[in-house]
């Protein structure tokens, strides 16, 4: 898995360069003779061209021959011969088969060959074929006709030469290429890694990132696709690494803010409570002061008075217990401010004592207090008082 992507990327080249070498051995092995006799069949057309301009009545102009002629025929492996009427050599290459051309040319103008040559052009002036001699067993590619003056004129290539050519290019273009898929493997190789190495490590990267690691990054560097890519990757986690820093942050206060309406909640439960017991210790002394009132209990008009102080006082005392339920948001969100004022601790330790007395004589309980005469304090009276 580690090497996957390079194994695939030498596959890939190994691939188009054999495809390239098999593409190279089908076009020289298929085509190249056909590119070598539309050549040559060029060649031969501007030779004879060349030819009939530089031979007259009087004979061939053996400067020209002896110079042009003889270098161009010798570049293109050619054999040349001019015959007059009467059949007589006017000009030819010093080789053995400008006689067999000479023989040629007589049979053509007579009828006597057979017909097995395979005629590439013909115009008024000249044939090119390409013929296949048994006396040698060698296929030519050859120009016939006849010159301006009226003698006759053959020139021809073999064929052989470019098949050998072909054949040896074929098994040189084999070693070579043998030698060059050794070498470009290695090289192909070595530039994969190059390649794919910074993938994987980008990567190891993403892997370690899916594991919420936002502490990584790209170190390969490079200004290529690739570069920039690692350099997005960097910049990717930096901005993952603070948004997941903010997002632990809000996460951290949600669940502050979540525990802290889970205090409030309980606070105001207990508010609830500790208000609905309070409410019932004036209540009772309302109904039993009250209820006294109405049973003439003390008929003395000092004892109604105070009965009715009682019950003033107690009311007042629920009325304030009202107005604390009302301001009951300002405890749930922390803003309860207290009312701080200098008050004799005393005078209102005695006044809960004697509201209660009716009560805590009902009871049969006595209540006793040692207090100093004043005690003045600074606090919240009211909150004091529910406190006692």
């Amino acid at each position: 898995m580690k090497s996957s992507l390079t194994r695939q990327i030498t596959a890939v080249f190994l691939g188009v360069f054999g495809l390239v070498i098999l593409a190279y051995l089908i076009v020289n092995t298929v085509f190249l003779e056909r590119f070598y006799i539309s050549r040559n069949q060029e060649a031969l057309t501007q030779v004879y061209q060349q030819i009939d301009t530089h031979v007259t009545q009087e004979g061939a102009d053996q400067r020209w021959f002896n110079s042009q002629l003889s270098s161009i025929i010798r570049t293109n492996n050619m054999s040349m011969v001019i015959v007059d009427q009467e059949n007589e050599v006017i000009a030819r290459t010093n080789d053995a088969t400008a006689m067999v051309m000479k023989g040629r040319i007589f049979g053509y103008l007579n009828g006597l060959e057979t017909d097995d040559a395979s005629v590439l052009k013909k115009t008024e002036q000249y044939t090119i074929q390409k013929k296949h001699d048994d006396a040698i067993d060698m296929d030519f590619i050859e120009i016939w006709g006849t010159l301006s003056t009226g003698y006759y004129c053959m020139l021809r290539i073999p064929l052989d030469t470019i098949r050998e050519s072909a054949g040896i290019s074929n098994d040189f273009f084999l070693y070579m290429s043998g030698l060059a898929v050794l070498f470009f493997s290695v090289i192909i190789w070595w530039v994969s890694n190059r390649i794919t190495a910074p993938i994987r490590e980008l990567t190891g990267l993403s892997k370690r990132m899916a594991g919420l690691d936002f502490d990584v990054r790209y170190t390969a560097g490079g200004k290529n696709e690739i570069g920039q890519l690692g350099a997005n990757f960097n910049q990717m986690s930096e901005t993952l690494e603070q948004t997941f820093s903010q997002l632990k942050a809000a996460n951290a206060k949600l669940q502050k803010d979540i525990e802290h309406k889970t205090q409030i909640e309980e606070m105001r439960t207990e508010f609830l409570a500790n208000v609905s017991h309070e409410l019932k210790t004036p209540i009772a002394l309302i109904q039993g002061y009250a209820e006294g009132l109405l049973d003439c209990v003390n008929d003395d008009p000092e004892s109604r008075q105070f009965y009715c102080e009682v019950i003033i006082d107690e009311a007042s005392k629920m009325n304030n217990m009202v107005r604390k339920l009302l301001t009951l948001n300002e405890l749930e969100f922390g803003q309860a401010q207290l009312d701080i004022q200098r008050f004799d601790l005393s005078v209102l330790l005695r006044g809960k004592i004697a509201s209660v007395d009716l009560i805590a004589k009902q009871q049969d309980i006595a209540i006793e207090a040692q207090l100093p005469e004043k005690l003045f304090v600074w606090g919240d009276e009211f909150k004091i008082e529910e406190v006692l």
